[in-house]
């Protein structure tokens, strides 16, 4: 399930795999990593590198149930894959293998995955709002997570992004996206048994110019 918060100016080239030589080892796309918030009732796109034309073995185990896929890097190293849709509210691992190099995520949700992109009224800190403690305060959900991309301009869209997904703690939440917090918080209220993620993608007094494509621009 793909969905995109409020107040988006518009989708950048921000999300992707990691930029890695065609030697080096196995790797992930920078969204795949612990305390992750997998997207449930579509399938998923996986993607990462591997050496050129290495096979990649890809398994998501949630329980008894577990979803399987399998990808061919290219030349250039790139790999993509899709795996079959999942339920809601289930915990696992998820795990890439190519020859002898695996890489392992722990602590999987399956769930809603929520991009919050925008200018300033998106990168407006929970901490700044109103009655900030009284949320701050409040007993941490385990079933909210953030990935919190960190600022980097370029001239030319980016593969990579930095970050690491989080718990919704004190101290993660007070500085991420109090539009976005708030949010998904209504959601864990209206949908209880439903996991949130939140991406958190925003430059306060960014033009729309600086999230579009160069060649669409020209």
């Amino acid at each position: 399930m793909r969905h995109t918060l409020l107040f988006t100016v518009t989708s950048g080239t921000l999300l992707g795999a990691s930029s890695l030589p065609a030697e080096t080892v196995l790797r992930l796309g920078s969204l795949f990593g612990d305390h992750m918030v997998w997207p449930s009732g579509n399938s998923a796109k996986v993607w990462g590198r591997a050496a050129p034309g290495a096979e990649v073995e890809l398994t998501l185990q949630l329980g008894s149930e577990t979803k399987s896929a399998r990808a061919q890097a290219g030349a250039d190293g790139r790999w993509k894959a899709s795996l079959e849709a999942v339920k809601p509210d289930q915990h696992g691992t998820f795990k890439a293998r190519s020859g002898a190099e695996e890489v392992a995520v722990s602590d999987v949700l399956t769930g809603e995955v929520w991009l919050c992109s925008g200018q300033s009224n998106m990168e407006f800190a929970l901490s700044r709002s109103q009655d900030a403690d009284k949320f701050l305060k409040a007993p941490q959900d385990a079933g909210v997570r953030l990935f919190l991309v960190k600022k980097k301009a370029s001239a030319d869209p980016l593969e990579t992004v930095e970050g690491q997904w989080t718990l919704a703690t004190e101290e993660t939440v007070k500085e991420f996206s109090a539009v976005g917090y708030h949010f998904v918080r209504e959601r864990r209220l209206a949908r209880p048994g439903i996991p949130q993620g939140l991406v958190g993608s925003y430059w306060g007094g960014t033009p729309a110019e600086a999230w579009t494509r160069g060649d669409f621009l020209e």
